[in-house]
């Protein structure tokens, strides 16, 4: 076999690579193997396609240079402007999925009726999890995404930028705001927020306390440090509220209007045996903060009339034999939430954990289960996530259903809609328009920015 060095190859056109590689990988055969299309970096033949991603708007007829020069102002009405770059609006009727790329996320807002991507938001990783809220608008100048993240152009050996960036109008120039070095935002669900359409609020891993960032005027306005609390943020109005695992406590945290954060309140309401979570949620409705704890207790915290002064007391348990309890949510009017369920007790969270088998609903009156969602009810091989949308009206499940004909052996990401009310399904989709091969995860709503 022929062997050429990685300087030299480098060093030739694409069509003179291509055609040594053909004949040099022969082995002595007189059948030389056809590539259509591929590019060839330090010697390494590569392909790239996208079959799943539509057609981009075109710019206008007038674009294209052709032989001669022309003056800017011939190539439409916004020339330094890339149209592939343009905000397309969310529609609260949208869900949101994820691509994962290299250091970034793809965000990609889709239609559940359909299944067809409409637009996709591309930000940075954070620490853990990512820091992205996803916003639902008719005015593409209003934001769409905010998103807190980490750019390392050299992993551990270079200095990193932590930034939060406001993503709207053109998504390729969001608004920056550069943060300390020393900033480490801790990233599970429920551990950050937007307070007031303004302020993005996150419990810090190397402050102990929550900080806050002004996005009206770009700068990191508040920090306090408040140990043996957090991580939960949930909102309501100027005040956040979290838990206190180990002195049993609710604690009240306000923002004042220069962005400053500190504590107001707490309150003893927790019972002795309390523990907390990984992650919570929040029912906007209600405005009341919503977690299952490792043991599978459920927790409710009422906050629409500021802390609570009664002891709080679980709901119910959500545990079950034969299997795990995963991820859950509550349904934005406080009336129903769900738990995920796998094939085996050893938790998810572990690399020997299960898959997850079953959705079930139960009603937060005495956490009562009312429905159990299994792939064969489903219609589902696989489920990878669940979400609300934003108004509770449907359940949607994102997993997996095996491809017939042309897609015979492919595994097509497939969300299923269930009217949560009676637990039968609405709608089933195939997710068509998002870019790469590793399919989509990570099922969302997007949220409505509170003024």
């Amino acid at each position: 076999m022929t062997m050429f060095t990685t300087t030299r190859l480098a060093g030739l056109s694409i069509a003179t690579a291509t055609a040594l590689m053909l004949v040099g990988c022969s082995s002595g055969s007189d059948t030389t193997e056809t590539v259509d299309e591929f590019d060839v970096a330090n010697g390494v033949a590569t392909t790239y396609e996208f079959p799943n991603v539509p057609e981009v708007t075109a710019p206008p007829s007038n674009a294209a240079l052709g032989d001669d020069d022309q003056e800017l102002g011939e190539v439409g009405s916004d020339p330094n402007r890339p149209y592939t770059a343009a905000v397309t609006p969310i529609s609260a009727d949208w869900m949101i999925t994820t691509e994962r790329k290299d250091n970034e996320t793809v965000y990609a807002a889709f239609d559940p009726v359909d299944g067809v991507v409409k637009t996709r938001i591309t930000t940075g990783h954070a620490i853990w999890d990512d820091v992205v809220h996803v916003f639902t608008t008719d005015d593409a100048s209003e934001p769409q995404a905010v998103a807190f993240e980490v750019w390392a152009p050299r992993g551990s050996r270079g200095q990193s930028d932590f930034t939060v960036s406001t993503y709207s109008g053109n998504l390729l120039e969001p608004a920056e705001v550069l943060l300390p070095r020393h900033v480490r935002f801790h990233s599970r669900e429920g551990s950050h927020t937007i307070s007031q359409g303004r302020y993005l609020a996150s419990w810090d891993d190397q402050l102990f306390g929550p900080r806050v960032v002004d996005l009206d005027r770009g700068v990191l306005s508040g920090e306090t440090q408040i140990l043996g609390c957090g991580p939960f943020t949930w909102p309501v109005g100027d005040k956040i509220y979290s838990v206190c695992e180990n002195s049993g406590e609710l604690i009240e945290l306000t923002i004042d209007s220069d962005g400053r954060i500190s504590e107001t309140a707490r309150a003893e309401v927790l019972p002795e045996d309390f523990t907390s979570a990984r992650e919570a949620h929040f029912a906007e409705e209600i405005r009341s903060g919503f977690l299952v704890n490792e043991a599978g207790d459920v927790y409710l915290f009422d906050f629409s009339n500021g802390l609570p002064t009664e002891e709080v007391a679980p709901i119910g348990n959500v545990g079950r034999d034969g299997g795990r309890f995963y991820k859950n949510a509550i349904r934005p009017d406080g009336e129903q939430f769900f738990v995920e369920y796998t094939d085996t007790e050893i938790h998810p969270h572990s690399a020997n954990g299960g898959d997850v088998v079953s959705v079930r609903l139960f009603d937060v009156n005495g956490a009562k289960e009312t429905r159990n969602l299994d792939l064969e009810k489903l219609g589902l091989d696989s489920i990878d996530s669940t979400s609300y949308n934003l108004d509770g009206s449907v359940l949607y499940v994102l997993g997996t259903t095996a491809g017939e004909g042309d897609d015979e052996g492919t595994d097509l990401p497939t969300v299923v809609g269930v009217d949560p009310a009676t637990g039968e399904i609405v709608s089933t989709a195939t997710i068509t328009g998002f870019g790469g091969w590793d399919g989509v995860s990570g099922l969302t709503a997007p949220e409505r920015m509170a003024g």
